[in-house]
């Protein structure tokens, strides 16, 4: 289960983990994707975490928050990850 937690300080926790965040930008990107009720343009997210003056250096970042949010937080891994908790429960009861 993931749980996310934005008040007070920000805080992610999976299976009752807390998950690390290399970067405020990305527990921030996390966190606005968290109560938007839609998609946003990738566009978009980079204009929201970096200066206009830069956008290819926006674009990169983004990019790249993006691609380990897929990774961290797909479906498949959190499938994954659920399996393994409860292989573990059942693992303790024998």
């Amino acid at each position: 289960m993931i749980e996310v937690s934005l008040l007070g300080p920000p805080r992610v926790e999976r299976d009752g983990a807390l998950v690390p965040f290399d970067t405020r930008k990305a527990m921030a990107l996390l966190a606005h994707l968290a109560v938007t009720e839609r998609p946003r343009p990738r566009d978009s997210l980079a204009d929201l975490l970096w200066p206009v003056s830069d956008p290819e250096r926006a674009r990169r970042f983004g990019e790249a928050g993006r691609v380990r949010a897929g990774r961290e937080f797909s479906w498949d891994t959190v499938a994954a990850r659920t399996v393994q908790v409860y292989e573990r429960a059942l693992a303790k009861r024998r």
